[in-house]
């Protein structure tokens, strides 16, 4: 998790371009993450087959997000960041 606390998302490759440009002007030692991802999309429904035991705790349940407006863009970047990681540790075994 602490390698989401330095990281940024952004709707789309323009602002990813701005965005570096502005780190690199203010001469930011190291380059955060940056994950470009549409604002535009809903939230993530994710399936029941998917999703732990009711009585297991898991991350998405210890997060929320109150903000109304822009609370998907980061729960849809942790759901598309475990998937990521599901995907390269299934191709490797």
């Amino acid at each position: 998790m602490s390698l989401h606390l330095n990281s940024f998302v952004v709707h789309d490759y323009h602002d990813f371009s701005v965005l570096k440009r502005l780190f690199k002007e203010q001469r930011v030692r190291y380059m955060p993450t940056i994950t470009v991802s549409s604002f535009d999309v809903p939230r993530h429904a994710i399936p029941d087959r998917h999703r732990t035991p009711a009585h297991v705790t898991n991350l998405m349940d210890m997060l929320g997000c109150s903000e109304k407006k822009s609370g998907h863009i980061i729960m849809n970047h942790i759901v598309d960041s475990v998937r990521h990681i599901r995907t390269v540790r299934t191709a490797i075994a």
